[in-house]
C-alpha cells in the first residue's frame, strides 16, 4: 500500500490517503483494474488513461486468500501434532531399548 498526502488549502490541513498503485495491482490482479479514460485536473493538467482500482475486488481476493491460508495452517497444525506424537513414541521406544540393553548387559555378566 501507499500513503499519499496533499495539502487541502480550503481546510488548511494535510489530508492523508491510503491506497494502492494501480499498475502494481494490474500485474497481479488485472480484473481489479479498469481504464477510466483521460482525466483533466483542476490545474489543466491531463492524466491520460487513468487507471481505476476496484477496491471491493481486492478485498474479496484477500478474503479468499485468508481462507486458503487458514486451511493451510490447519493442515500444518495437524501434521505437526502427528509428528510430535510420533516423536514421543520413538522416544519411549528408545528408552525401552536402552533399558533392555542395560538389563541384558547386566545379566550376561
Amino acid at each position: 500500500g501507499v500513503v499519499l498526502s496533499r495539502c487541502d488549502r480550503s481546510y488548511s490541513k494535510v489530508l492523508y490517503y491510503l491506497g494502492v498503485i494501480a499498475q502494481d495491482v494490474q500485474q497481479i490482479l488485472p480484473e481489479a483494474v479498469k481504464e477510466g479514460g483521460d482525466v483533466i485536473c483542476s490545474n489543466g493538467e491531463t492524466i491520460p488513461k487513468l487507471l481505476v482500482v476496484n477496491k471491493d475486488r481486492i478485498f474479496m481476493e484477500n478474503v479468499g486468500a485468508v481462507k486458503e491460508l487458514c486451511k493451510l495452517t490447519d493442515n500444518l497444525e495437524t501434521r505437526i501434532d502427528e509428528l510430535e506424537r510420533w516423536s514421543r513414541k520413538l522416544a519411549k521406544l528408545r528408552r525401552l531399548d536402552s533399558m533392555k540393553s542395560t538389563v541384558s548387559g547386566g545379566t550376561a555378566r
